[in-house]
């Protein structure tokens, strides 16, 4: 129950480090920010572990995980809710088509949208260029005279995800 509560502590202080961070600045690139800060806590909390003030700083109110096994746990509980953060983050962090789509057609209601309208405003510098941007940012492409190139961190990216595709069967592009 130790290994429960103590790891359940340190996500929340990370996410409560992240909001904070956030309201004061948004950093460049989002996702690399959320991955120091959850591991700079996890660190920090096994480190505190260690240190004579734990109990002073815990006292009763915490059960403080002391086995080794104890700390595996934490350990394999953040990193499991850090991930499954870092992926429903990723889907918050930039409104994917389908949201600005059903958005679109939502802000349009009662009267809903012209099929024409709809389509004029559904461009690549809603949808792909964003994307784009993403992938550059995070350093997975990169643009030389006018061209863009994958490197090599963008090629095994690409190659996780043709791995799973291929895994699960997935021939056609899309869904």
């Amino acid at each position: 129950m130790s290994s429960l509560l103590y790891g359940l502590f340190l996500v929340t202080l990370a996410f409560l480090v992240h909001l904070i961070w956030w309201k004061v600045s948004l950093p460049r690139r989002q996702t690399k920010t959320l991955l120091i800060i959850f591991f700079s806590i996890l660190l920090g909390g096994l480190l505190l572990l260690c240190t004579p003030v734990r109990e002073t700083l815990f006292s009763a109110s915490l059960p403080l995980p002391t086995e080794l096994y104890q700390i595996v746990q934490v350990c394999i509980l953040f990193t499991a809710f850090t991930l499954a953060y870092m992926i429903t983050y990723s889907a918050i962090e930039a409104d994917s088509p389908s949201l600005v789509i059903t958005t679109m057609i939502e802000e349009s209601m009662p009267d809903g949208i012209k099929k024409e309208d709809f389509e004029a405003a559904m461009n690549n510098e809603l949808l792909i260029t964003p994307r784009v941007n993403d992938l550059l940012l995070d350093l997975m492409a990169e643009e030389k005279e006018g061209r863009y190139y994958l490197t090599q961190k963008g090629k095994n990216m690409a190659r996780l995800f043709a791995g799973f595709r291929s895994l699960f069967g997935i021939t056609h592009l899309g869904g």
